[in-house]
């Protein structure tokens, strides 16, 4: 018996493309999925060098601020009308920082020593020279600068006449660094006014103490406070009420300084552009302040008189009438002072021994840092 078949059929081409296109689509690469620890196995070589990286980069930021704090504290200065701290003794009135001026060799540093503050007042100032000498030569003089800071320099302080300000010059003829360094002015003469009602030898005695006698103390007091750098509280220092005599210090960067367009070849010269020139332009820049605000006044006098030329009822025409020109008045008066100041200052000569007499010398001491002298 023959059994009949379906006849196949002949393969085409399309039927070929076809079956060689499922079978590639069967061999086409399958994505695996790797289990968690698998992935993490490659993620951390991954993290452990970005970890260290990140390591790497913040000890170095922590040193680079160290380094960029440490030489900002090295350089950092006393600014304009900063009251002189107390290093040791009682407050005998308040000394300020005023002008700092760089030669133009950068050589020579001038500092004025205000007696009183920088505002002006008078009483301040009065209180300073009634309980401070107003002699250079009484006071003596420490330099004190760091290891790294080293200056071999020559230094002189005197006063303007009896009642004007000090002035301290240091000068290095190898120049200076940027870096700070402090002087301390010990005023070894201690004055006394009707206040102190004190019996006690150590505080009521006018003599000038002994340069030997203030060095000891100072040396004492310096290595003392050296040595226990680690304590907080030796950073600060501690005042001695019974001390016979009375320290400031300041601390001074001459980068800080303005620079003069000369270099000095007398006192004379000195002062004129520390101190005579600045309070020349600061008399004529309040001259005008002064009258800036006389100008405004006779504009609101004007405006009160017109008011109450129309109504002579208006209250407050009546009230601010005389308060005005009473200001006016003393406006006034403090511009005639003022042109009297100026006049002065313009006219009469500074002598080349206008600083005498004062003191040339000094001691040195040199610390590791100056921390003490914040």
């Amino acid at each position: 018996m023959i059994l009949l078949g379906r006849k196949s059929k002949p393969k085409t081409k399309r039927s070929v493309k076809n079956r060689q296109r499922k079978a590639k689509a069967k061999t086409k690469k399958v994505k695996i999925k790797l289990p968690g620890d698998v992935r993490l196995s490659y993620i951390m070589p991954v993290l452990v060098v970005l970890g260290f990286i990140l390591t790497i980069s913040g000890v170095w930021m922590v040193h680079r601020n160290s380094v960029t704090y440490k030489a900002a504290v090295m350089q950092s200065s006393m600014t304009y009308g900063t009251p002189l701290p107390l290093w040791d003794g009682d407050s005998r009135g308040t000394l300020s920082l005023g002008h700092t001026e760089l030669s133009k060799d950068k050589k020579t540093l001038a500092v004025e020593v205000v007696y009183g503050d920088t505002s002006g007042d008078s009483s301040a100032s009065e209180r300073a020279h009634a309980l401070l000498s107003s002699f250079g030569d009484n006071y003596r003089i420490w330099l004190v600068d760091t290891e790294n800071n080293h200056m071999d320099a020559k230094i002189d302080y005197g006063l303007i006449g009896t009642d004007g300000s000090g002035v301290l010059t240091v000068h290095n003829e190898k120049g200076f660094a940027n870096k700070a360094f402090v002087v301390v002015l010990i005023d070894k003469k201690r004055l006394v006014d009707t206040s102190d009602t004190s019996t006690d030898p150590t505080t009521d005695t006018t003599a000038v103490a002994s340069d030997e006698e203030v060095d000891k103390t100072f040396t004492a007091q310096l290595s003392a406070r050296d040595d226990t750098t680690t304590d907080s509280s030796s950073t600060t220092p501690a005042k001695n009420r019974s001390a016979a005599f009375t320290s400031y210090y300041i601390r001074l960067n001459p980068y800080s300084a303005k620079a003069s367009k000369q270099n000095w070849a007398n006192d004379a010269d000195k002062i004129e552009d520390l101190i005579r020139q600045p309070k020349i332009a600061s008399l004529k820049a309040k001259r005008r302040q002064q009258q800036q605000t006389i100008n405004k006044y006779n504009g609101t006098l004007a405006e009160m008189k017109a008011r109450k030329s129309k109504n002579k009822d208006d209250q407050v025409a009546k009230t601010n009438i005389p308060e005005i020109t009473k200001s006016i008045a003393n406006l006034e008066l403090s511009i005639a002072k003022i042109n009297k100041d100026i006049a002065y200052y313009q006219n009469n000569q500074v002598k080349a021994s206008v600083l005498q007499p004062k003191q040339t010398k000094y001691k040195h001491y040199t610390l590791d840092n100056l921390d003490q002298f914040k």
